[in-house]
């Protein structure tokens, strides 16, 4: 559920200072250097002497994009909101970025992210006292001249609910949905709960997707990468640091990262830690995110460090889960990819594209409406290979035979397990080619865990029930007759 403050403590008892005496401030707090604060000895507390410090440029004194409001006042309709993204953000960004390519590269790719799960206030109504919140996973403001070049569009995503309780089961939250979403587009709350592995599925994959599409929206043709997203490994009371029973993580892994899947995103797992032990985590931050556990691992001695080797996986946990094919490089513009675990079987829908542009297309541009499920499908640069190559790991792959449907007469494939790919080649390059390939392992991977949901685990007795209920209904008709 969406959380609220209930308490506050003191956690600096000993006054450490954050400022370091040999630093540029001296010891000093920057913000009480600027005159935003100051000390009242006789109170012993910090107070404020600048109010309008944050909504005024410092240089420049000229006033921030903002409408002050206050439902005191008798306002019926204001907003209030201080435009903190075009104002300082942006700005920030762009020096940031020429900063880094003046002392690397020109061309150096940069990964910029928004305010993390961000809610912002539209409007207050004093008749209703109403406050509306709207979601803002990309900020509409974020405009072309705001971008820097060669920019990557780099949001975090975690299940927050999972992350902030470190417990996960059969029930899981929409915290997107029921925090945020629901308070400007009518979501139930109900619809924010959902059953099993299935419905963990599904509420990742739309979480993840919102914040995919409303880049699109915002920023247009930018790659978009989800730059960091993880599981904890001491979740439920770190119960699997003893029972070594790692279902719980293994199934919220494989939850979020079909969620990544199906939005057709990649993304930076957080995170390989060598030096993660059960005691101390990832010594960072109280933080136990490493799916590699040194406690688990041979030593470095006795490793074969040949690439499909599997002394190399040693030490790692729920692999099952993170070690995945993907579409390393696709010759054409991905439309679906599915996987699953249990089976290793997997699918994936690619078309060719048109390097011209077409009507759709600039309709899809002109309104910013592209989606996960249909993206630009022309005027993309002309391909240079009609070769598909599917990241197909020895780890699920090894032994077993790989069989690949779908492929037409002139296509072919071949897999060579040494650098872990299958390579798709495509004999027909028309723009406006579908290819939909299968493939799948003779034997089949063994299954970690069922894929359970509502109906499969309650619906023998919702039958049950209904089957009672009716026949009773029956025997008093009967008997009134």
């Amino acid at each position: 559920m969406p959380t609220s403050l209930t308490s506050q403590q003191l956690l600096n008892t000993s006054r450490h200072k954050a400022w370091r005496d040999d630093g540029p401030t001296q010891g000093r707090c920057l913000w009480e250097m600027h005159g935003v604060w100051g000390w009242d000895r006789t109170k012993k507390e910090g107070v404020v002497l600048r109010e309008s410090y944050f909504i005024k440029d410092p240089t420049t004194k000229k006033k921030v994009s903002s409408i002050d409001a206050d439902i005191s006042l008798g306002t019926d309709l204001c907003l209030c909101q201080i435009d903190w993204y075009p104002d300082f953000y942006y700005p920030l960004i762009n020096r940031w970025a020429d900063r880094v390519r003046a002392a690397s590269s020109t061309k150096k790719i940069v990964f910029v992210e928004p305010i993390p799960n961000e809610v912002i206030i539209l409007a207050t109504s004093r008749s209703l006292v109403l406050i509306l919140l709207s979601s803002q996973f990309c900020p509409s403001s974020w405009t072309a001249e705001h971008q820097p070049d060669n920019m990557v569009y780099a949001p975090h995503w975690y299940d927050l609910n999972a992350l902030f309780a470190k417990a996960f089961g059969n029930f899981t939250i929409n915290v997107q949905g029921i925090s945020r979403v629901d308070r400007v587009q009518g979501m139930f709350p109900l619809k924010a709960f959902y059953w099993g592995h299935k419905g963990a599925r599904d509420n990742f994959s739309l979480q993840i997707r919102n914040l995919v599409e409303a880049s699109y929206r915002s920023l247009g043709e930018r790659p978009v990468i989800i730059g960091e997203c993880g599981v904890p490994m001491d979740m439920n009371k770190g119960d699997a640091f003893k029972t070594e029973e790692w279902t719980a993580q293994s199934r919220m892994m494989d939850a979020m990262i079909t969620g990544l899947e199906r939005s057709l995103i990649g993304f930076t797992l957080w995170n390989y830690n060598p030096d993660n032990d059960d005691h101390r985590g990832d010594d960072w931050n109280g933080e136990n995110f490493s799916w590699f556990s040194r406690r688990r691992a041979l030593p470095a001695s006795l490793l074969d460090y040949d690439q499909t080797a599997p002394t190399l996986d040693n030490g790692g946990r729920i692999l099952r889960s993170v070690v995945r094919p993907y579409p390393a490089k696709t010759a054409g513009i991905p439309l679906k990819f599915d996987y699953d675990l249990n089976t290793g079987d997997l699918s994936f829908r690619w078309i060719v594209p048109s390097s011209q542009t077409d009507k759709k297309n600039e309709a899809q541009s002109a309104v910013g409406s592209p989606t996960v499920d249909d993206p630009p499908q022309s005027g993309h640069p002309l391909l240079t290979s009609n070769t598909t190559e599917i990241y197909l790991p020895s780890f699920i792959a090894h032994g077993s035979k790989i069989i690949v449907g779908g492929l037409g007469s002139k296509d072919s494939y071949r897999y060579d397990e040494s650098v872990q790919t299958l390579y798709i080649v495509a004999g027909d390059m028309t723009p406006g080619t579908i290819y939909q390939i299968s493939v799948s392992l003779n034997p089949r991977l063994k299954p970690i865990f069922a894929v359970n949901d509502l109906w499969s685990d309650f619906g023998h007795h919702v039958v049950t029930a209904l089957g009672f209920t009716l026949a009773v209904l029956a025997y008093f008709v009967t008997w009134m007759l």
